[in-house]
């Protein structure tokens, strides 16, 4: 356990910062959107702030921050038939099952195989007055017990290892839990995001549209040039394109939804939803002390436990060079008539203690030694690699989230600034002051704003989706 220590230290001493906290907190929108970060720091940096430590983590049901019930209905369907999680419920079942398989050697052993015997003998005719059977008939009932003394514990420690294994893939089996959820929950925000996207965007391929057609009735009537029909018209094709796109996108995410949550891929009419615009984001998401992500993470746990189950395994090869001792005993009653067999004092008994001591195999035992140590020096790494990559996990997704509150107070001032633009031009052309065009070209530009806005939105919240999975939330 020294060197998992050991490793411990060195996970943290690359990626936090001994003494801090961590929080995230999410300010009022009517002012600018700023993450407060604070105690786990990125890679590099250093805490400036001191905090209350906080210990908590997300909750079980995390994904009822977002306040859909259409999201909870769905990942609640997957939890239940995801084709992923039943494979892994099904792992699970087979590590149990090797789990008895391994306690039945430290129990005695009976066998009961009754027989029955008919020997041909050669035509020798008679002797002495008697006449020689052709056929002599046996029965036998033997029935043989075995039992290994475990004097070294060597079985004692391969069920131990068993059981650690059976324990891994139980925890892996919730890692995949957690990983679908997220999976769910990113493939429902994209739809939702892809449905607004779509609607958007066949309002502005509209609005374009009547762009192009005052063009071509102003180059017509000899007021603008046909370089400026030509530029519409692929304002207007590109338009169209992109909603091509989008649609393409909508169906996408629509049919990974359906097979999520273990059906069919369904057509959009079947899927019930929200909207992107009235999802909420979390107002405070908690990452809790650094140190305790080590004992939450499901993939974290599970090679803890097969780092374990490592260790037993070389211990286990190391006893196979002591000596063994096996019990026996064999009980048999045996007749030439079968109304005789069940008669006690034709009974046979043997008892044995035999010791057997390996002597030469040819390398083997020493060979499956060092193999048993290599694996656990493999465990080790593996052990190790999954702890970084738990904090590296964290990192970038506290970084995502930050990044996307950022760009959603970007694109909320531009949006606000170009609707602040488009009222004055609405206002200019109802006064005869600006042509119509001016009007319909600043609307089209307030759709790409809000189409940025979505973006945003719907970005952030899969970050903090990822996030929550970083955290190990659900467990």
């Amino acid at each position: 356990m020294k060197q998992i220590h050991y490793l411990l230290a060195c996970g943290f001493s690359l990626f936090l910062a001994s003494n801090g906290s961590s929080s995230f907190a999410i300010v009022p929108a009517s002012t600018p959107v700023v993450p407060v970060l604070s105690g786990w720091v990125e890679a590099g940096t250093h805490p400036q702030s001191e905090g209350k430590l906080i210990s908590d983590f997300p909750d079980r049901e995390w994904w009822d921050e977002f306040q859909d019930p259409y999201l909870a209905t769905y990942i609640q369907a997957a939890v239940r038939n995801n084709p992923n999680l039943n494979i892994a419920q099904h792992r699970v079942e087979e590590a149990r099952a090797i789990v008895k398989q391994n306690v039945a050697i430290e129990l005695p052993s009976a066998d009961i195989s009754p027989s029955f015997y008919r020997i041909g003998l050669p035509n020798q005719g008679s002797f002495v007055g008697f006449k020689t059977p052709r056929s002599i008939k046996a029965y036998t009932i033997p029935l043989q017990a075995t039992y290994e003394l475990d004097l070294w514990g060597r079985n004692l420690a391969q069920i131990r290892s068993a059981k650690r294994q059976a324990e891994a893939t139980e925890l892996q089996a919730k890692a995949t839990i957690n990983s679908v959820m997220s999976e769910v929950a990113s493939a429902y925000i994209n739809l939702l995001r892809s449905d607004a996207l779509v609607k958007m965007q066949t309002e502005n391929l509209s609005l374009l549209q009547r762009v192009e057609a005052l063009k071509r009735s102003q180059n017509q009537a000899g007021l603008v040039s046909y370089d400026e029909v030509l530029r519409s018209e692929r304002d207007a094709a590109e338009a169209k394109t992109t909603l091509s796109t989008y649609q393409q996108q909508l169906s996408t995410f629509a049919h990974e939804l359906a097979i999520l949550t273990g059906s069919p891929p369904a057509s959009l009419n079947q899927l019930e939803r929200g909207s992107i615009e009235t999802l909420s984001l979390p107002k405070e998401t908690e990452t809790g002390l650094p140190s305790d992500l080590l004992k939450r993470r499901p993939d974290i746990l599970a090679q803890e436990k097969l780092l374990e189950s490592s260790k037993l395994d070389v211990s286990v090869a190391r006893k196979a060079l002591l000596p063994k001792v096996n019990l026996s005993a064999l009980f048999v009653l045996g007749a030439l008539n079968f109304n005789k067999l069940f008669d006690w004092s034709n009974l046979v008994n043997l008892q044995s203690a035999v010791v057997s001591q390996p002597i030469f195999k040819g390398g083997k035992l020493m060979a499956e030694i060092g193999y048993r140590k290599a694996k656990q020096k493999e465990q080790l790494e593996n052990y190790r690699l999954t702890i970084l990559n738990a904090f590296k996990d964290v990192e970038n997704s506290l970084s995502l989230v930050r990044s996307g509150y950022e760009t959603m107070d970007s694109n909320a001032q531009r949006l606000a600034l170009t609707q602040k633009d488009l009222g004055l031009t609405e206002s200019l052309v109802q006064q005869g002051l600006a042509p119509r065009l001016n009007e319909l070209q600043t609307q089209s530009e307030v759709i790409r704003y809000r189409q940025l806005a979505i973006q945003s939105k719907a970005d952030t919240a899969i970050a903090t989706v990822s996030l929550y999975k970083a955290l190990g939330g659900g467990f």
